[in-house]
């Protein structure tokens, strides 16, 4: 997996923990990580995360639809303040499931 992009699988829900800048160089990695957990509950942990991109936006959205087509659930775990502002601004918060911690 790419440096950014790490995977934690305690059986039950994944974890996708994200760091750095999401862009367009780190959204490929995203998305295979999300790709190789079909059909299961992801997190996507932003905490880490100083920038998101449209890219990383997409990124986000296609892991949402992937989840829903799949009957599992998908949530964004702690958003950092750059990226809450991101989704905010983007009305997103209405699509995603977010948790804090």
């Amino acid at each position: 997996m790419a440096e950014g992009v790490r995977v934690e699988d305690d059986g039950s829900t994944a974890c996708v923990r994200v760091r750095g800048e999401v862009d367009i160089a780190l959204t490929p990695a995203i998305d295979a990580a999300v790709e190789g957990l079909r059909g299961r509950d992801v997190v996507i942990d932003l905490r880490e995360v100083s920038f998101m991109s449209s890219s990383g936006l997409a990124s986000l959205l296609r892991a949402k639809r992937q989840a829903d087509a799949e009957g599992s659930r998908l949530a964004l775990r702690a958003p950092s303040r750059q990226v809450r502002e991101v989704l905010d601004m983007t009305r997103l918060t209405t699509v995603f499931t977010i948790v804090e911690d």
